[in-house]
């Protein structure tokens, strides 16, 4: 238990650590599947700050580089030839999975204090709440809100991005809606979540936005289609009142038209005012966008 890699001792938020979606997909113990996930964390954050060559540094080198990562992330001890070899089996699985299904997969960002340390330690929240919290932040990434059905977060429960082939391996457990229902209950009442439903079952999700600022954005979202319908309908009017008033003069507006592909010769059809598109059969321009209105 010596090398057994604990909180950081009076840190109630911690780090942060991120792990492969994919690694969900593996029919491994779930105290397994968490250590795998962590260690990869780790071992991920020193390969960015510092590059790969820490790893072959002095035994006090390697010391020193987690502990960069103890700080950066929120843990103490641990032992960094365990949390390697956990690393390196977590990649091995990585790299066979994109080798073996040509699929992609997406990354996953835990809090370290709560989402490792108290679901390891004390157990606050079951496997499948977990497994549904990674899918939905594993689709949010970096974004405010996402969309996404409870079909979209049984896949990716399960470490899959879409549906999975039937009898496809290796799979996570593929929890039915009912299930998966709970465990959004769960996390909605405890926190970890932000959710709203748009009209027919159009669920959106934060981890950041709270339900009135979530509501908000939806809001906003949803008005550009319609703001963009009403700046079409007040060009198309705008459009009527100027050939109406053209027409008081007994003019037409200029017809707007899309010029073709130049040709030997084109030079000769500018010069003509045609503006590169063709005449009609009786020599005259194509008609005009704009349709006059009389009376």
């Amino acid at each position: 238990m010596a090398n057994r890699i604990m909180s950081t001792s009076g840190n109630s938020h911690g780090g942060f650590y991120q792990f492969p979606l994919c690694l969900l997909a593996q029919a491994i113990p779930f105290s397994e599947l968490q250590e795998q996930c962590f260690d990869w964390g780790i071992i991920h954050y020193l390969d960015i700050e510092l590059g790969t060559s820490w790893r072959w540094r002095s035994p006090k080198g390697i010391e020193g580089a987690m502990k960069i990562a103890s700080e950066a992330i929120g843990f103490t001890n641990g032992s960094a030839a365990n949390t390697i070899h956990g690393h390196d089996a977590a990649q091995g699985f990585v790299d066979k999975w994109k080798r073996s299904h040509s699929r992609k997969t997406a990354s996953v960002r835990f809090r370290t204090a709560d989402l490792h340390f108290d679901v390891r330690d004390r157990g606050i929240l079951s496997e499948r709440d977990w497994r549904v919290l990674a899918a939905i932040l594993s689709a949010l990434g970096d974004k405010p809100m996402v969309r996404l059905g409870w079909g979209r977060i049984q896949c990716r429960a399960a470490g899959w991005l879409t549906p999975p082939p039937p009898g496809a391996k290796p799979c996570g457990p593929l929890y039915p809606r009912g299930q998966i229902e709970r465990s959004l209950r769960e996390l909605l009442d405890r926190g970890y979540l932000f959710g709203a439903t748009y009209r027919r079952g159009e669920r959106w999700w934060s981890n950041r936005l709270k339900h009135e600022e979530l509501w908000c954005k939806i809001s906003e979202r949803k008005l550009l289609a319609a703001k963009a319908a009403q700046r079409r309908k007040i060009d198309s009017l705008g459009d009527t009142r100027i050939a109406l008033k053209l027409a008081e003069y007994g003019l037409a507006p200029t017809p707007l038209r899309t010029p073709a592909p130049r040709k030997a010769g084109g030079a000769s059809n500018l010069a003509a005012g045609h503006n590169g598109a063709s005449v009609g059969p009786s020599g005259a321009p194509p008609c005009t966008q704009f349709r006059i209105v009389t009376g």
